[in-house]
């Protein structure tokens, strides 16, 4: 055996023992050896459908040394190769990122049809089907109803535009509405275009609608300017007012308090209530869609007294909104560059001064003589009068005589000016054997305005009925 870690000048025979005690003495001093490095992971395995690889096996760690130092770790085994890339998979449920499904592509930004091999949609579609084809109330699904949504670009008439449409279905065509049951705008299937608005306060809806024929209908919608307006060919077009007009105002009540009474008053001073109908016509608002009627209101000293048809709890400093219906009293204009018509609610027509109107007056069978004409207006300085009367003769059983004239009349405006109106009648025409009526001209002293008068014969007792038509012109001063 060779001798270890002994001097030559010492050699002595060493037993096992001595040996073993030796190393274990010298062991101390050593290191522990490295623990050998970890093999490579194994390549991952190839995902399936877009999966990712499996990941490489970990390194075994490497062993350690005799006790003594710490030994060094062992180093961490190389990461596996990454798996081969799955085939392109199915879209995931819930998932997000990209997807592509047919004719549908999601790409984190944009929804993206494509042209399908179906229908008229010939330059691509999107369609918008809610709650997989089925519905509660129908097994039949929405589909069939045309509850769904088209999306899709056509090149035809003021192209390119883009449609958003509700379907057609086997069982009937969609409705597209944009917005909830109480307020939209409508595109129906029945070719008619609706918009209806909601109240909240009162809890009433109104609709307007342009029905398929092109007439539009509705509410009162007050003052409506509409830049040109034609009828159709063999049409006419009809403007007019509202037969029924709705009419607000706000105010608040002086004595309320939260407390329910009957009698409310309101400062006249910060509130106009003169337009409001005195007796039963008009409602006050408040709450949700409550209302109450005005049995009354009574004017004082810069206070309205309003009584209520029931008792209510108004409170302090708060708004409410009084409402009625009236009769609309106001006409049509029509208006351009060069000038203003305007068809006024007593049925005459206004242009830049001047006021053509035709009246219907009579005289009743025990009246002699009486006023069947009366100016517009106090300051008008002319007017031209084509008088149309019939009635039969006295002693006549059947049939009628007719007498007709025109009348020029001319004034110097108001009450008080040199020469009060005068008034030629000429072209005086009848069928019977002489005149049936005579006429004169007056100033009315109430009211400043000019009056024609007609004045019977004793051709005729019974009442005469007249049809004049006059145009009647304002002073330029």
């Amino acid at each position: 055996m060779e001798q270890v870690g002994v001097s030559s000048s010492t050699t002595k025979k060493l037993t096992a023992n001595t040996l073993a005690t030796y190393i274990v003495a010298q062991a101390g001093s050593l290191s522990g050896t490295k623990g050998q490095k970890g093999e490579a992971g194994d390549t991952g395995v190839k995902g399936d459908k877009g999966d990712p690889g499996t990941a490489g096996t970990k390194g075994d760690a490497g062993t350690a040394g005799i006790k003594g130092d710490a030994g060094t770790a062992g180093a961490k085994g190389d990461a596996g190769s990454p798996g081969d890339k799955g085939q392109k998979g199915e879209p995931g449920t819930g998932g997000g990122g990209s997807a592509n499904n047919g004719n549908i592509t999601f790409d984190d930004v944009s929804i993206i049809g494509e042209i399908p091999q179906y229908g008229s949609f010939t330059n691509g579609l999107i369609r918008l089907i809610p709650n997989n084809n089925t519905f509660p109330e129908d097994t039949n699904g929405y589909t069939t109803y045309g509850q769904y949504l088209d999306i899709y670009p056509t090149n035809q008439f003021d192209s390119p535009h883009i449609h958003i449409a509700a379907g057609k279905g086997e069982g009937g065509d969609g409705d597209l509405i944009l917005g909830d049951d109480l307020l939209n705008v409508e595109i129906n299937h029945q070719g008619y275009v609706g918009i209806k608005a909601y109240d909240q306060l009162r809890n009433n809806k109104h609709y307007w609608y342009f029905g398929n024929d092109g007439v539009l209908s509705g509410p009162g919608m007050g003052t409506v300017i509409v830049p040109a307006i034609a009828g159709t060919p063999g049409n006419d077009l009809y403007i007019g007012p509202g037969s029924s007009i709705r009419n607000t105002t706000d105010l608040q009540f002086t004595n309320a308090d939260g407390s329910f009474k009957t009698t409310y008053t309101v400062d006249t001073n910060a509130y106009y209530v003169g337009n409001i109908p005195p007796t039963g016509a008009a409602y006050i608002w408040y709450g949700n869609g409550q209302s109450v009627q005005i049995n009354s209101i009574v004017l004082g000293s810069g206070t309205a007294t309003f009584t209520l048809s029931n008792s209510v709890g108004f409170d302090a400093d708060t708004t409410y909104t009084v409402e009625w219906y009236g009769t609309d009293t106001h006409g049509v204009t029509v208006g351009t560059s060069q000038g203003t018509w305007r068809f006024r609610d007593d049925g005459s027509f206004e242009n830049e001064g001047s006021y053509t109107r035709t009246t219907t007056p009579l005289i009743g069978g025990g009246t002699t003589s009486d006023v069947i004409w009366t100016s517009l207006y106090d300051y008008t300085s002319s007017a031209k009068l084509t008088i149309q009367l019939e009635k039969k003769g006295v002693g006549e059983k059947t049939g009628g005589h007719t007498q007709v004239c025109e009348a020029m009349r001319a004034s110097r405006g108001g009450l008080g000016s040199p020469g009060e109106p005068i008034m030629t009648v000429y072209g005086v025409t009848y069928t019977s054997t002489v005149p049936l009526v005579s006429f004169s001209v007056q100033r009315n002293l109430t009211n400043n305005k000019i009056e024609v008068v007609a004045t019977r014969t004793a051709a005729t007792t019974s009442g005469i009925d007249f049809r004049i038509h006059s145009v009647e012109m304002a002073s330029r001063d």
